[in-house]
């Protein structure tokens, strides 16, 4: 009877290890975004869970060929793959493609011109969302008109007295 006990609890031990990496939950990305200014992409998810880095994503760069890269693993992406061709005077593509599928591996390419120094790229994360800034944002205003102004007119104000008389 001893022996019959240890051995289930062998099984049991055994089913319990494969389990964990059952539950272990892939980043579903759901779209990509990429800001007008320059100034950073957004990798969307909408994972109720707060997704957890096993790895967190190293940038690689490579100079040669003027392009950086980093891996999301354990990331699925269910959107279209992505390539952006940009206008800026920094970057000129990104790239966001399903690398690998065993294991799941998401990799996103950025090519720089010339003049852009690529260790200024950073990876922030918030909520279920990865941002990947390329430089400090800034604020246009061009959105915004002016409401109110305070200038006074020379014009010469003329006071009109009017009486009203009843009709008969």
């Amino acid at each position: 009877m001893k022996s019959f006990i240890t051995k289930f609890l062998y099984i049991f031990a055994f089913i319990l290890c494969f389990a964990s990496s059952v539950f272990a939950a892939d980043l579903n990305i759901n779209s990509i975004t990429y800001d007008n200014s320059s100034a950073f992409l957004s990798i969307n998810s909408f994972d109720i869970e707060d997704f957890k880095f096993t790895n967190p994503p190293k940038i690689t760069i490579d100079s040669e060929e003027n392009k950086a890269y980093f891996d999301l693993e354990s990331a699925i992406l269910r959107c279209p793959q992505q390539d952006l061709v940009i206008n800026s005077p920094d970057i000129s593509q990104i790239a966001v493609k399903q690398f690998s599928t065993d294991p799941n591996v998401v990799r996103v390419v950025i090519r720089y011109n010339e003049d852009f120094n690529p260790k200024t790229i950073q990876l922030r994360k918030v909520n279920s969302t990865l941002f990947v800034r390329f430089k400090h944002p800034t604020v246009q205003s061009y959105y915004f008109q002016q409401v109110y102004t305070d200038i006074t007119n020379n014009i010469n104000k003329t006071i009109f007295c009017f009486t009203i008389t009843p009709l008969q």
